[in-house]
């Protein structure tokens, strides 16, 4: 496949793939909207597109609500804290009660970060003042919404992007073989569990598929 340099290329490339080149039974509409959830969750995964963003923590507070902060609804997860020059060191937050039995209520500079859940920020200890620190983050990534947009994840994804977005059109297709090969493919070079094998529920038709990934909001396009 020759390097896409715009979202039309990997359209054209899933198209071929599902074997639909006329669009027929996926319409290109539908096919970016696939592509774009298998770049999130390429992202997601891979850590490929960054961000950064500066917050003042509040005097005394330890937990800060991730999808409230400014830059929440473009954050898949934090990875990175900085107070000025100094950086964070992330922990497990149930080491910090092995720390300090009263860590909820200790107040410093801060030194140590974590996540509890997946929307919690937990940054110890509170700082007495206002302070601001950066926040790096794995970034979700844009929709593809036209097909001359370049996609935010560098070349040598696109091989783990087509494999994710084959997998999900041929569970919509019902053919679960060629679903499990292609997200087989894809999940091994994310580094995650491979789906259900053939024979398992996945190829039951009466069944919801277990790798499938509900893609709410899909266009409808044509499926004649």
């Amino acid at each position: 496949m020759p390097t896409p340099h715009t979202a039309g290329v990997l359209v054209d490339e899933l198209l071929r793939r599902v074997r639909d080149p006329q669009a027929t039974g996926l319409s290109r509409e539908q096919a970016l909207f696939v592509l774009s959830h298998a770049q999130r969750v390429t992202n997601a995964a891979l850590a490929q597109v960054l961000s950064k963003e500066t917050i003042t923590l509040e005097p005394r507070r330890l937990i800060y609500q991730v999808s409230e902060l400014p830059f929440g609804e473009h954050c898949v997860r934090p990875v990175a804290v900085k107070a000025g020059s100094t950086t964070i060191p992330p922990c497990p937050w149930r080491s910090l009660g092995q720390t300090n039995r009263r860590w909820f209520r200790a107040v410093g500079m801060p030194r140590l970060w974590s996540m509890i859940g997946r929307d919690l920020l937990v940054i110890y200890p509170a700082h007495g003042r206002r302070l601001d620190v950066e926040i790096t983050f794995v970034k979700l990534t844009d929709m593809l919404i036209n097909e001359d947009q370049t996609p935010e994840l560098p070349d040598e994804t696109y091989t783990v992007i087509l494999d994710l977005a084959e997998g999900w059109v041929q569970i919509r297709n019902r053919l679960f073989s060629s679903a499990y090969a292609a997200l087989g493919r894809a999940y091994g070079r994310l580094g995650i569990k491979r789906p259900s094998a053939p024979g398992s529920p996945v190829e039951n038709p009466g069944a919801a598929p277990e790798s499938a990934i509900a893609l709410e909001g899909a266009p409808s396009g044509d499926e004649s």
